[in-house]
């Protein structure tokens, strides 16, 4: 009995000693959050933003809720990077159409150092299938920020750009 309880606390000793002694990893930062709702639906874009040395990653934590679940209407949630100098980034963006609240963490990855902000949009819409309304009476944020097109499907999103060439970067629930 006392050597396996000297063999354990050796271990947890020699543990803490190599933890302690591990190189530091850079922690990922949050650098801005925002938030929307439209008609009663919320969604959210937290940007988050890891320097280790000379190299960067940045990504969203996003948020759709669905108020009225499965069969009602779906919760849009858009966000779209700002650069400096200015290098286009297809927007990303997250559907809610199950109910509830729906996260994506690490969504829409890059590795581009001139990142200075992002933009953020909540459409409430009636489904995902057909052509899609999205203008002021169904959508709130920063609406200017982003090249959004009022009837047109996910798929239709297909512009050539640096990161997404084939269109946006796009999720549902």
């Amino acid at each position: 009995m006392f050597r396996r309880r000297a063999c354990i606390t050796l271990a947890l000793v020699a543990s803490v000693f190599v933890a302690g002694t591990l190189p530091a990893h850079a922690e990922d930062r949050l650098v801005k959050k925002k938030s929307f709702s439209e008609n009663g639906r919320r969604g959210s874009a937290s940007w988050y933003q890891d320097k280790d040395g000379d190299e960067v990653t940045n990504y969203f934590k996003i948020t759709a809720d669905d108020k009225d679940g499965s069969g009602g209407k779906c919760t849009e949630t858009w966000v779209d990077y700002s650069t400096k100098p200015h290098r286009h980034y297809n927007p990303g963006v997250v559907v809610n159409c199950a109910g509830g609240d729906r996260t994506l963490s690490r969504f829409h990855v890059n590795d581009y150092y001139g990142i200075r902000g992002f933009g953020l949009i909540v459409c409430e819409v009636p489904n995902t299938s057909g052509r899609i309304t999205r203008n002021s009476s169904n959508c709130s944020g920063n609406l200017g920020s982003m090249y959004l097109h009022s009837g047109k499907r996910y798929s239709q999103f297909a512009v050539k750009a640096t990161r997404y060439p084939n269109g946006i970067l796009f999720y549902e629930f």
